[in-house]
């Protein structure tokens, strides 16, 4: 492939395009499988804290990185590295405010279908962030020792 479209392939396409059915079906799932009949005030309300807390991490990390900002998981030719904020303790803030947020929806919706839906979201943006760091190591200089002293997704866990 050539042109333009042969950079956006070698820049990751794939993975951005996937992550919109993966998300797509965590947002569905939870609402169409019902409700858990006895523990729903539990899990509700810690649902939709995760969900609000989920999203805020989201964008509060997307504002961070500012004009850097792309779905595709190599960075644009004029993007900087972002070592403050929400990155001084996780590399990759957006994906761990994603999978929060989807757990959330699926405790909000009492649903087990979403809770391991939400594994698979997991997984899926841990793939993405391992393919993302090849190019971050290849493109800045400082980021081996970064990500030696910052946790991938949640501080202290992972």
């Amino acid at each position: 492939m050539g042109g333009r479209h042969g950079n956006l392939a070698s820049r990751g396409l794939a993975w951005a395009l996937v992550q919109i059915p993966v998300l797509v079906v965590a947002a569905y799932l939870p609402v169409s499988t019902g409700r858990w009949p006895d523990e729903e005030l539990l899990v509700s309300f810690p649902g939709a804290a995760l969900v609000i807390s989920g999203l805020g991490i989201v964008i509060v990390a997307a504002l961070k990185l500012g004009r850097s900002l792309t779905p595709l998981p190599v960075p644009k030719p004029d993007a900087t590295l972002q070592v403050g904020g929400l990155y001084r303790n996780v590399r990759h803030p957006i994906y761990a405010g994603a999978v929060m947020a989807v757990l959330g929806w699926s405790l909000w919706w009492c649903s087990w279908p979403g809770v391991l839906w939400t594994l698979v979201v997991f997984a899926f943006f841990d793939r993405k962030a391992a393919y993302e760091e090849r190019w971050l190591l290849a493109r800045f200089p400082d980021y081996q020792q970064y990500q030696r002293r910052t946790a991938k997704f949640f501080p202290f866990v992972y």
